[in-house]
């Protein structure tokens, strides 16, 4: 608490040292020497007294920053201590010209844990950010970048007041299985109103409202605590890394400026498996490692899978997962649509007699494409994670939306044409409402346009988006309600009516790969990369469609 109280005396400090006239914030410029700062001078004092702090190499500490902000209220930052650091247990991020510069004090508390911290935060003005890392033994080191940005504190909300508080408190999730360790992404609904925004309808500014404190614990064992405030960017977000692979519970707990307390969990192991309704089991992937989900429903006389992952070994583990749950036999495996991460899983239950049902376009599509899909995943992951894995086939082609009782519960197959995909399919069970949604529906998740017609895509989405309590077992991204799941129709009408109107101005392509920003939708995974694609192949698609209106006007 004595930091807190710190850093918004100093600011109170250093600006009554500053003349009245100056009524800007506090700005750098590159060539500053930022030893020179007034700003660090004191917080340094405050924080670390006269113990010396040295200049890390990049051997020793890695501070990234984009030198110039692309949103200045989400400004990227990562942190990543060498093994040559020694033992690193706390360190302080640090932005000079923010109005409260300490941004956050984050202590390590678990043995072995690798230091490799990533979160957004905003910036005020042009600016030094530092990192202090202190180690076990009391040394302490530095790493500084400059970075221009302006007006981050400041900057409006990218979501609406009302509507962020429904979703006050929701925690998200995803794990990242890599070689040495477990990478955790999380992110909380929160607004983080830093209290200097104006409300454009009552000119008054936005109450403080920002989280305080993040604890991450494992197995009830502590992992992280970090001491945060409204410099980081509206819905929080961290993401650390777990030492090798262990399997439990990982809890995380949120204090905010209100007193306000919210609590979320995440399992670890091979397969997170979910409850979604009796009998309905959502399997969730990860998209950072090309893992879409995939689920299953238990009927009285059998079971109906759904998608299939993208190797033999993680179909053979999507068998395992589903004979852990019912010893009812598989009686289909029901691929819905014909994205390589959902359909090569597919072997092991074609070896077992399982059939496969899949619409005739999406089939189609598979035997076109999937064989560069499967070089590429081979690639990827390599030939012992692959191993087996091989172009599957339809054993039974569907061509319009059907009723199936094969395992004595009722489900509808939704097929609405050329929509996200080809031949794209969902399953509607009818006696939860639960929808396994494909490529339907991606949750918090930038979803990939290649193959997708958008205004078709739309029709199809919006009738049954009506219930808001409705589950949905997106293709990417956690279960989520109807409310939720509007989230995608808004990015796609938003995207669809800018590219239209650049369309109708004759933008040119040439200038397209910045146009059309979301940035009530940067937070979603693969924003800064799918984003853009989606930009381009949307005007292209736009063009075709208004070159074809023509033609069919002047025959």
């Amino acid at each position: 608490m004595l930091y807190r109280l710190l850093r918004c005396c100093l600011w109170v400090v250093i600006w009554a040292a500053v003349p009245v006239a100056q009524a800007a914030p506090v700005s750098f410029q590159p060539e500053d020497d930022p030893q020179a700062s007034v700003v660090w001078q004191r917080l340094r004092q405050s924080l670390f007294g006269e113990r010396p702090i040295q200049a890390a190499t990049p051997q020793l500490l890695s501070l990234k920053v984009p030198p110039r902000a692309l949103e200045s209220a989400f400004v990227p930052v990562q942190v990543i201590a060498g093994p040559a650091s020694g033992s690193v247990h706390t360190l302080y991020l640090i932005a000079d010209a923010n109005p409260s510069p300490l941004a956050a004090k984050v202590q390590f508390q678990l043995l072995g844990m690798p230091i490799h911290l990533e979160t957004r935060i905003r910036i005020d003005a042009f600016t030094h950010i530092r990192v202090v890392a202190e180690t076990t033994d009391g040394q302490l080191f530095m790493a500084t970048r400059f970075t221009k940005a302006t007006g981050g504190c400041t900057a409006p909300a990218t979501i609406d007041v009302q509507a962020a508080l429904q979703r006050l408190g929701g925690m998200h999730f995803n794990i990242d299985h890599q070689a040495q360790a477990q990478r955790v992404r999380w992110r909380m609904d929160h607004p983080n109103h830093s209290g200097l925004v104006m409300d454009q309808l009552s000119r008054l500014n936005i109450p403080a409202h920002y989280v305080q404190q993040i604890e991450v614990r494992l197995n009830d064992q502590p992992v992280l605590l970090a001491d945060v405030d409204f410099s980081l960017s509206e819905n929080p977000s961290l993401q650390f890394s777990l030492p090798g692979h262990p399997e439990g519970v990982l809890q995380v707990q949120v204090q905010d400026s209100q007193g306000l307390r919210f609590q979320g969990q995440q399992s670890l192991g091979p397969a997170q498996v979910q409850a979604v309704a009796p009998g309905v089991y959502a399997v969730l992937g990860d998209a950072q490692q090309q893992q879409g989900n995939a689920g299953f429903i238990v009927g009285p006389q059998g079971v109906m899978v759904i998608d299939s992952g993208h190797s033999w070994r993680q179909g053979q583990a999507l068998l395992d997962t589903v004979r852990s749950i019912t010893p009812l036999p598989i009686q289909l495996l029901l691929l819905t649509h014909a994205r390589g991460e959902f359909i090569f899983g597919a072997g092991p239950f074609q070896a077992q007699g399982i059939p496969v049902h899949m619409h005739q376009d999406a089939a189609r599509l598979v035997q076109a494409r999937c064989a560069t899909c499967l070089q590429q995943l081979q690639q990827r992951f390599g030939a012992e994670a692959m191993a087996g894995t091989a172009l599957p086939h339809a054993d039974v082609l569907l061509t319009h939306s059907t009723r199936m009782q094969h395992t004595g519960r009722q489900v509808q197959v939704l097929a609405a044409g050329h929509s996200s995909s080809p031949g794209a399919l969902a399953v509607l069970d009818e006696q939860s409402g639960a929808i396994f949604a494909g490529s339907w529906l991606d949750v918090q998740h930038i979803p990939d346009l290649r193959d997708a017609q958008v205004t078709p895509w739309l029709n199809a989405l919006a009738p049954w988006l009506k219930d808001d309590e409705r589950s949905w077992i997106p293709g990417h991204g956690p279960v989520a309600s109807g409310h939720q799941a509007l989230q995608l129709l808004d990015y796609l009408q938003a995207l669809q009516s800018c590219v239209q109107q650049h369309v109708a101005q004759g933008t040119s392509l040439i200038d397209m790969d910045k146009a059309c920003p979301q940035p009530a939708f940067a937070q979603w995974a693969f924003y800064d990369s799918q984003h853009p694609r989606n930009v381009v192949r949307l005007y292209l698609q736009t063009e075709r469609e208004a070159l074809f209106s023509t033609d069919m006007a002047n025959p």
